[in-house]
């Protein structure tokens, strides 16, 4: 991430629990979002305090997760485009070009430390990016 790719922090709720949103607020700049048709989420449920958010302990284990993940993304794979964080779980939603690709890029750069992370992925089509611009929409008309 760069300072001149801005991300947004919104707020939101589900089954009355807080929900933390991080997103783009752009597609990245000379990105087709044609080219990565694929919509990727990446679930970990978790046991959460009263609140739905996770215990600072397993906040850590997530950042290292994403950090790791950092290692994907760019034109090649595909980009991450938002995270939510709350009710029992975190999500992360990528979009890329190739599923396989991805997937063997993921498993190489999760494997190098023998931690093991707690994760589902789903794969989705998604060519016109209607998820991540349903996002931008809800947090655009909140403000």
């Amino acid at each position: 991430m760069t300072s001149n790719d801005p991300w947004l922090i919104a707020q939101g709720e589900e089954d009355g629990l807080p929900l933390l949103f991080r997103m783009r607020e752009l597609v990245p700049a000379g990105v087709e979002p044609e080219s990565y048709p694929h919509l990727v989420n990446i679930i970990w449920q978790f046991d959460s305090t009263g609140s739905g958010m996770p215990a600072d302990d397993l906040v850590e284990r997530m950042n290292e997760f994403e950090d790791r993940l950092d290692a994907v993304e760019g034109g090649a794979i595909g980009y991450l485009m938002v995270s939510i964080t709350g009710n029992g779980r975190k999500e992360w939603l990528w979009y890329v070009n190739d599923t396989d690709r991805y997937m063997q890029r993921v498993n190489r750069v999760l494997s190098g430390s023998g931690a093991r992370f707690p994760v589902d992925f789903q794969s989705t089509q998604d060519p016109t990016w209607e998820t991540f611009r349903s996002f931008i929409s809800g947090v655009q008309q909140g403000q």
